[in-house]
């Protein structure tokens, strides 16, 4: 068995040796001579699948790490009994971070402060365009979807036309496969038709397929100022592009809209779970740490943070002066395609936009008072309001039902992390946005620490005082780096905070050690603490 895979592909390496010879080539190095005596290959977008390339091969399986399949003849490869795997979906989150990363710099340019104020057209509502839509009703914009496919399956109620968005969008954005024939062919979609019937259209995005938008109708568009804005990460004729649309659009990025760490890694991983059906083979996949159907939660300023796209737009405008021309590309002021390929497979995998997640531990007793299941209640609203996603233990009574169902009264989202024991007890609230159960308690403290940024402990029982403390002595390890905080409701954690400076005081903890929690009495200080990373405090060896 041989196989064949793309040398730009991460998280492959080491894979598959154990039950095949493993070649690593380069894209121009994907030849037919090369792929003759091949059984498998994996591919990405620039390894062109069709009779030219396997007609000689005995090729029976390829895989693409990625959502597309404009690449691999598929009529070619049914008649010939060659089977082919894609990715769908598997970069969906980082396409809608650098959607939404584009939006973010858009209205830092022109001024604009609330969302609320824009109108949104999402054009194809598949994987990507779905987290589009779910982010940006989160953050306040009006939305139209455009799915025609969709709009036929599911009735046309919550779809909007084509004509629609051009006629009420502010910014659209295209997520729609390439087809070129059909009811629903995208080819030239955005033409000088579509622009020209754009009523007030202020940004224009396409981060989907090159083809969709017609460039050099794009450039006239910019010139004559029908259109304010442009961002384009997907490109006609790609790698060679217009120089023109580089210059004049506000972002350019060099068809790396979907590179994220975790898009990559989870398209390795759905093509070697394909391979494992397909040949039986036990292959050890890494699953991504992030899910696919991107954040939870977010804010404009978590998107922000998380990348800027006019960073990768200045890298590839002044990628070409660092390229010198070919003899084929010698004229003055021609784009020299080196340079759009060496950024995109040099490209520096960024991470995807999270969900910054507070776990709170606190009692599940029914009993206790109500100044404490109030507390909690504010604080779970409060914390989705800041765009947090809340974890707890999933318990549907006290204070993590009152948790849950504050965050859950503001839009906001609760995972419940519970053994299997006390879901079998009937334990588990089933209200919660997600649960995840788990074998033990053990596993469920190191997945509830594993997703957090940030611990509140608030008022509990044993099972409380042991996750804190436990909590508090990981992170004096270096086990833990998110900030613990004890929420100081009413007073009830004052024998406690007085049984640690006793700690301090008799030596069996450092002075410095206090710096390992930090007390709030007020939700505002709780949501104040987990909004600001800080530093990992010093802590003196107890051995001193």
């Amino acid at each position: 068995m041989k196989v064949i895979v793309e040398n730009h592909i991460p998280y492959i390496k080491g894979r598959l040796e154990p039950f095949a010879e493993v070649l690593y080539l380069a894209p121009e190095a994907i030849t037919p001579e090369a792929v003759r005596d091949a059984d498998v290959l994996i591919v990405r977008t620039r390894t062109r699948c069709n009779a030219a390339l396997l007609s000689n091969s005995r090729c029976r399986f390829i895989g693409t790490a990625t959502i597309g399949t404009d690449h691999i003849d598929l009529p070619y490869c049914r008649q010939h009994g060659i089977t082919v795997a894609n990715a769908p979906g598997c970069n969906a989150p980082a396409v809608a971070q650098y959607v939404h990363s584009v939006i973010a710099q858009f209205m830092e340019a022109e001024g604009i402060a609330d969302c609320r104020l824009l109108t949104l057209g999402i054009v194809g509502a598949g994987h990507v365009g779905s987290i589009v839509e779910r982010w940006a009703r989160q953050l306040g914009f009006s939305v139209l979807l455009c799915d025609p496919p969709r709009a036929r399956r599911e009735g046309n109620e919550g779809f909007a036309s084509l004509a629609d968005i051009a006629a009420k969008a502010d910014i659209i954005t295209f997520h729609t496969p390439l087809t070129r024939t059909g009811d629903d062919a995208t080819w030239h979609l955005c033409d000088k038709s579509f622009i020209d019937s754009l009523s007030h259209c202020r940004l224009l995005i396409n981060s989907a397929r090159g083809e969709i938008a017609d460039n050099s109708a794009l450039v006239d568009a910019l010139e004559c100022g029908k259109i304010g804005y442009v961002a384009i990460d997907c490109w006609e004729n790609e790698p060679n592009i217009d120089t023109r649309l580089l210059e004049k659009a506000f972002v350019a990025t060099p068809h790396i809209a979907g590179y994220s760490a975790e898009g990559k890694q989870r398209a390795t991983a759905m093509i070697l779970t394909e391979l494992k059906q397909h040949f039986g083979w036990e292959i050890a996949i890494d699953e991504p740490a992030l899910p696919a159907a991107g954040a939870a939660m977010v804010t404009q300023r978590l998107i922000a943070d998380s990348y800027n796209p006019l960073a990768d737009t200045a890298l590839l405008r002044a990628g070409n002066a660092s390229h010198p021309v070919t003899e084929n590309h010698s004229q003055a002021g021609e784009w020299n395609p080196a340079a759009f390929e060496a950024l995109r497979n040099g490209y520096s995998l960024r991470h995807e936009v999270r969900t910054h997640c507070v776990c709170i531990f606190g009692a599940s007793s029914a009993q206790i008072g109500s100044v404490f299941t109030d507390a909690a209640f504010s604080l779970g609203a409060a914390l989705a309001d800041a765009g947090f996603e809340c974890i707890n233990g999933a318990g549907r009574e006290g204070i993590m039902r009152a948790v849950t169902d504050g965050a859950l009264s503001r839009g906001g989202t609760v995972t419940g992390i519970i053994p299997q024991f006390m879901v079998d007890r009937g334990w588990c609230y089933e209200r919660l946005s997600a649960t995840i159960v788990t074998p033990d308690m053990e596993s469920r403290k190191a997945l509830m620490e594993q997703r957090s940024d940030c611990i509140v402990a608030m008022p509990g029982g044993c099972g409380t005082l042991e996750e804190l403390l436990q909590a508090i002595t990981r992170r004096q390890l270096g086990l833990y780096d998110g900030e613990i905080v004890i929420f100081n409701v009413d007073g009830y954690f004052n024998p406690l905070l007085s049984m640690l400076d006793n700690c301090v005081k008799q030596h069996f903890m450092h002075s410095s050690h206090r710096a390992l929690w930090q007390v709030a009495s007020t939700v505002a200080e709780v949501v104040e603490i987990a909004s600001t990373r800080h530093s990992h405090p010093i802590i003196a060896s107890k051995y001193q």
